[in-house]
């Protein structure tokens, strides 16, 4: 968008490089309502496709060449700020690797038993989570490691490069949505601001996002090397959210539920049917900040309610 409507001004959406009957108005294709849309001075809190934001807010979606120009209302003070984990909660990817494991069993089943191999596999993951972080190359880089010790340096170049191609195929998986993730989301992007916070390699959680086809829902994306208080208090300061007003939706009582609590937030847990060890936790106590739901489908009603009680 060129600078042209006065700072706070909502905005319609209608055909690309048109413009409305509104003079110096000029707007974008079709983006989700609530979208923060871009201009070129006074930069605001906001991303959609790089550049610099201001404070210009779709207000409904209209037909091509309608438009419709009116003063924007202040966004409210108790505005609730929902984010989303990504990985077993928008889409699928603990099963991507317990597949994976399952053919390591396979191939090293001829050196040791199934939970000997799990085992040090673990320890190895653990051992290595401080320099080479969460995601599919730091596990093939501890595969591979495991698989040397246990075979005593016995393992061929041929079952190095199987495990090697074991690891490309995870980077290359299509991505799966689960069940009632878009239409939750859908449902939610006009009503609420909605933020994605993920952990992992970045190459491969921007192209997660991408295929997902769920980037233009989120009004910012953070991907951090974990998620732990620390990371969370970062991301709240730098987007100006108190504690009181976010809400985290995710899978891992680990990683999505205890540090926001623990910062005076509150927390959704939808439990994933598959946990990697490393991410497990008992459940805690916060009366009226922690919900726990079977089916995303379920989030829209209990957000309803908790910003009616606001």
């Amino acid at each position: 968008m060129h600078k042209c409507v006065p700072v706070g001004t909502h905005l319609c959406i209608h055909d690309a490089d048109s413009l409305c009957d509104q003079p110096q108005t000029r707007v974008h294709n079709y983006v989700p309502t609530g979208t923060w849309l871009c201009t070129d001075q006074e930069p605001n809190e906001g991303r959609l496709g790089g550049g610099i934001f201001m404070r210009y807010r779709a207000c409904r979606l209209l037909p091509p060449g309608v438009c419709s120009v009116t003063p924007a209302a202040p966004m409210p003070t108790r505005e609730l700020v929902i984010a989303f984990d990504a990985d077993d909660t928008l889409w699928h990817n603990e099963t991507i690797f317990e597949n994976v494991h399952m053919r390591y069993r396979e191939m090293l089943a001829h050196y040791h038993d199934a939970a000997t191999v799990d085992r040090t596999l673990f320890e190895t993951e653990m051992r290595n989570l401080e320099l080479y972080g969460y995601g599919v190359k730091g596990f093939t880089l501890s595969a591979i490691e495991t698989a040397i010790d246990l075979t005593n340096g016995k393992i061929s170049s041929d079952e190095i490069r199987r495990l090697l191609e074991l690891g490309r195929s995870m980077l290359a998986h299509p991505v799966e949505l689960l069940d009632g993730v878009a239409e939750t989301l859908a449902a939610l992007t006009p009503l609420h601001r909605l933020l994605l916070i993920t952990k992992g390699d970045i190459r491969d959680q921007e192209r997660k996002l991408a295929k997902s086809g769920l980037a233009a829902h989120f009004q910012h994306v953070e991907i951090v090397s974990d998620k732990n208080e620390s990371a969370y208090h970062a991301i709240l300061r730098r987007h100006d959210i108190a504690p009181t007003r976010f809400l985290m939706v995710g899978n891992s009582l680990k990683s999505d539920i205890l540090p926001v609590l623990a910062l005076g937030g509150s927390a959704v847990h939808v439990p994933y049917p598959l946990m990697w060890a490393h991410e497990h936790a008992e459940p805690p106590r916060a009366d009226g900040r922690f919900f726990t739901l079977d089916n995303l489908r379920e989030l829209p009603a209990l957000i309803a309610s908790l910003s009616a009680n606001r």
